[in-house]
């Protein structure tokens, strides 16, 4: 229950939905980091969702919000808070490709030696930002998209410290 009010202001309360969501406008907001349960916890912000599994043997982060600036002001306190080292992230798991889902991954990489995973077609997708095609989208996508590194496909285990399988995750 620790994120039912944010659950009720943004999915019954509709303060904000005229303004934001109906309109394809996402409102940035402050969700302070939260522990979802046993060794999941939300780290991200109210217009782009980022969370972490602490898997004992390294943590899983996914998606990296929409720069190293954010990344820095929003991701790293949140785990700091429950005591996660950024240092630990082993893995980066983008749940698709939008600018605002992979902005620090570069950060991530080049700061922690973080490998990153996406599906094939997201990365043809990202591939194609990169190229500059970005009609319909942020042109600054196109400078921030990731370097093609790990394919993840459904049903995919890996296994990353000692959690056992989690084939839901695709990760074990």
């Amino acid at each position: 229950w620790d994120l039912y009010a944010h659950y009720v202001h943004r999915c019954i309360i509709d303060q904000t939905y005229r303004r934001t969501l109906s309109r394809g406008v996402q409102a940035h907001g402050e969700i302070p980091a939260t522990r979802v349960f046993d060794n999941l916890y939300f780290v991200g912000e109210n217009a782009v969702s980022a969370w972490v599994l602490d898997t004992g043997g390294g943590l899983v982060l996914f998606d990296a919000l929409y720069s190293t600036e954010d990344f820095k002001k929003i991701v790293e306190p949140g785990l700091k808070r429950f005591g996660l080292d950024p240092a630990k992230i082993r893995y980066l798991v983008i749940t698709h490709a939008h600018g605002d889902h992979y902005g620090a991954a570069r950060y991530l990489k080049d700061t922690y030696g973080t490998r990153t995973l996406a599906s094939v077609e997201d990365w043809q997708e990202m591939a194609r930002q990169a190229k500059g095609d970005v009609s319909g989208l942020p042109p600054d996508w196109a400078k921030m998209v990731p370097d093609h590194d790990m394919d993840i496909r459904d049903g995919q285990t890996m296994k990353v410290g000692s959690l056992g399988t989690h084939n839901a995750l695709g990760l074990a």
